[in-house]
């Protein structure tokens, strides 16, 4: 039996793709940084420096290849994240 850990943490991502299926986005991004969100853990820190599926619910995401954002997101299984879609912030380069 595999226990369900919960989990969040603040990324800072270069994105490498979008897809759209149905009512969400798929980002194909590298993870710069992946902070801590209090009293949560973080499962993420360890996946800096790799790439990563984050993938958001509704919203309407306005993101090109070689863009910076931020976003809370929380890992679901090795390769993906879910994000939380109100906190997608676009960094400046």
């Amino acid at each position: 039996m595999v226990q369900i850990v919960e989990n969040w943490a603040l990324l800072t991502c270069r994105l490498e793709a979008v897809r759209r299926t149905g009512d969400q986005v798929e980002l194909d991004a590298w993870i710069e940084a992946a902070d801590d969100v209090a009293n949560v853990r973080n499962l993420l820190r360890q996946h800096v420096g790799s790439r990563k599926v984050i993938k958001l619910r509704g919203g309407d995401v306005q993101l090109a290849p070689g863009a910076r954002f931020a976003v809370k997101a929380r890992l679901a299984d090795p390769a993906t994240a879910w994000g939380d879609p109100a906190t997608l912030t676009v960094l400046t380069p």
